[in-house]
């Protein structure tokens, strides 16, 4: 029974711990994607793994560099940007199809 209790309690703790990250990440950087944000878009444009890519370490670093998610490019699309235009950046989303978000960087 107390095994249970423990089990119960650390998972509130870590589920604390995700709010507060995310709290202090969009105080200092209010155009960051957050997990519920991500997983609308997740499901609306049909994307696997989007949530789990936006909650990566790199994609938030380069949203914290003043990069704004613009929109998702699918695999074998044109893409609507050349992609050594230093302005914008593409991230590769784990998933079998490799579909791309395309950032934008801003002035902070």
């Amino acid at each position: 029974m107390m095994d249970k209790w423990i089990e119960v309690k650390s998972q509130k703790t870590i589920k604390s711990q995700k709010k507060l990250k995310w709290k202090l990440l969009l105080e200092s950087c209010p155009h960051i994607i957050t997990p519920s944000k991500a997983k609308y878009l997740q499901t609306t444009l049909n994307v696997d793994n989007l949530v789990q890519s936006f909650d990566s370490d790199e994609w938030i670093k380069l949203q914290q560099d003043g990069y704004v998610y613009i929109k998702i490019v699918k695999s074998g699309r044109h893409l609507p940007v050349p992609e050594d235009d230093i302005n914008y950046k593409y991230l590769i989303i784990d998933n079998k199809w490799k579909d791309k978000a395309l950032f934008k960087l801003i002035e902070l």
